[in-house]
Order: C-alpha cells, then structure tokens, then sequence
C-alpha cells in the first residue's frame, strides 16, 4: 500500500522486453519507445483534475460495467 515511485523514460523503457517494444509502437507515430513514453509520462493529468470535487459523490465498484455493456443489453454477445 506505497505509491509507485516514479520512473525515468529511460529505465521503463529499459525494463520493456522487445516484444512489448514493438506491440507499443505498432500503430505508433513514433519509432522510438523512449520518445514515444516520454510524450505520455510528460502529459500526464493529476487524478485530482479528473475527479468531481462534491464530496457526496462516491466512486465504487459495486456494480461494475465494462466494455461490453452495450452487446450485453441487445442481447448480441
């Protein structure tokens, strides 16, 4: 229960094997996986930004619904 400490660019793409290396930049505008995670660990959003600041709203998962909500209710899967 400890925050994950951060990681450079350098030592996330360091403890990548190459197979994830490719499937990351597959459809990727980048060729370089360094390049290409430091563009997302430099934008990241705080949670605090994402989260509604009424104090009466609780987050749960209690009832939890995924992707597949949708084909669920028509009945298609």
């Amino acid at each position: 229960m400890e925050p994950v400490k951060p990681q450079s660019v350098q030592d996330l793409v360091s403890h990548m094997p190459e197979s994830a290396r490719r499937d990351l930049l597959e459809w990727a505008p980048h060729k370089d996986a360094a390049a290409y995670l430091g563009k997302v660990v430099l934008t990241g959003v705080p949670a605090q930004r994402c989260l509604d600041p009424r104090l009466d709203i609780e987050i749960t998962d209690d009832d939890p619904l995924n992707e597949y909500f949708l084909l669920r209710q028509t009945g298609l899967f």
